[in-house]
């Protein structure tokens, strides 16, 4: 019989190391071996609740509600235990559930966010693909920022993903199909980077200039990269930066 004690404290204990881990993770004085026992930790506390079935299932939907209800400064963390769990299973009918009985809830889109960032599995990237095409930036964002790391690398959404998008889901395109070495796409972002009109340079044409070099491209992006340094935008320093590297 598991301990309810100890179910609660794994609970506790996942969402506070992932919390604790996403303060270090900003911190540039926070050691590599400083992150991996953070991440060693969160590991041990969902497998705890993982080991203890509905049990734990239910200790950590309780303590996200918990949160909530006190309005805790970030209760994305306590969400996030609650998401991974979920997509732990691997079981796409419970991942769907749960997705569906906690969207919307305070946290969710962190949590959904740093669930694709965290865990990997063939389920996983299976979600994280069907969600390129998603109008609701709540889902196509964190899916875009990590698909990536899910080897989604021929998908014909990532594509579809660099016509029609909004300027944020746009940049987002970009940023994953250069991170996938989608070589076969540079032209897309080409017509981009030179098609952007100015409202949107500040959004989209970092993103263009960027994903350009990284995919081999020097013709245009190095200019493009030239022009958003001098200019008074958001990215100035960001592609100073780059253009000290080529």
């Amino acid at each position: 019989m598991s301990n309810p004690t100890i179910i609660k404290q794994h609970a506790e204990d996942a969402a506070t190391k992932w919390w604790r881990r996403g303060k270090y993770l900003n911190n540039p004085r926070t050691r590599f071996d400083e992150l991996v026992e953070f991440d060693q930790s969160i590991d041990t506390h969902l497998d705890g609740l993982r080991e203890a079935g509905n049990i734990g299932v239910e200790r950590a939907y309780s303590a996200y509600e918990t949160a909530i209800d006190r309005r805790a400064e970030d209760v994305s963390a306590d969400g996030f235990v609650v998401l991974a769990l979920a997509f732990l299973t691997h079981d796409m009918p419970t991942i769907h559930a749960v997705i569906a009985q906690v969207a919307g809830k305070p946290g969710f889109a962190e949590a959904l966010n740093g669930v694709f960032a965290w865990l990997t599995s063939p389920t996983i990237a299976e979600i994280i693909e069907a969600q390129f095409p998603n109008q609701e930036p709540i889902y196509c964002y964190p899916a875009l920022r990590h698909g990536h790391a899910h080897a989604i690398y021929d998908s014909v959404a990532l594509k579809n993903a660099l016509q029609d998008s909004p300027p944020v889901s746009l940049a987002l395109a970009i940023d994953a199909v250069a991170n996938c070495g989608r070589i076969d796409l540079l032209a897309l972002i080409l017509d981009v980077l030179n098609n952007s009109q100015p409202n949107l340079r500040t959004i989209v044409s970092f993103s263009a200039a960027q994903g350009a070099l990284l995919l081999g491209d020097r013709h245009y992006a190095i200019p493009a990269l030239l022009a958003l340094s001098l200019g008074d935008t958001s990215h100035s320093i960001d592609a100073m930066k780059l253009l000290s590297l080529v």
